[in-house]
């Protein structure tokens, strides 16, 4: 199943990002490299000069030293159809003439519920007022928090939290072996 991401981050993202690069491809790729067995740096590049030679752009350097991994990603799924096993086909410009897989087809290795709950209270600011987030109906604490934004490939749980700034219920999509 194909699952699409942005590159850059939206204007409503708080003002040091918005509108910037988000480095999702690259944060994937990181993930990727460190986390399924069969697939390494040599992989990347083909896909690197594929990018170029379609877009016309570089797909950026990957360096595991300068870049956290994003490992999973968050979905909305009221049909219930992401199964563990399922093949996912990670693209940037979906539905578009620069429709782009930017990595291998790799495997849906879990699922978990997710759901963030907001009270009149969270405002999700710098100063720690953040809504609750349930994990197959555990609340996490702060630290799982911030681990879940960052490998969701967030710079902080404070810019996950003005992603997502609503009530949301979903799944995480896991293609390592991670879970929460």
């Amino acid at each position: 199943m194909t699952l699409s991401f942005s590159t850059y981050w939206p204007k409503s993202m708080p003002e040091e990002i918005a509108g910037k690069p988000n480095h999702f491809v690259e944060k994937i790729w990181a993930g990727l490299i460190h986390g399924i067995k069969d697939i390494n740096i040599s992989h990347y590049e083909s896909y690197s000069l594929q990018h170029w030679s379609m877009l016309g752009t570089d797909m950026s350097e990957y360096n595991e030293l300068m870049i956290e991994p994003k490992i999973h990603t968050f979905r909305e799924d009221p049909k219930d159809r992401w199964k563990v096993g399922m093949k996912i086909h990670p693209v940037i410009n979906n539905r578009t003439k620069r429709r782009f897989q930017f990595a291998p087809t790799i495997a849906c290795v879990s699922i978990q519920k997710a759901e963030i709950i907001y009270t009149d209270e969270d405002l999700c600011d710098h100063y720690g007022t953040y809504p609750v987030i349930k994990i197959d109906d555990r609340v996490l604490d702060m630290n799982e928090m911030e681990s879940v934004a960052k490998n969701d490939g967030f710079e902080s749980l404070y810019h996950f939290c003005n992603w997502f700034n609503s009530d949301w219920k979903g799944k995480i999509i896991h293609w390592t072996k991670r879970q929460y």
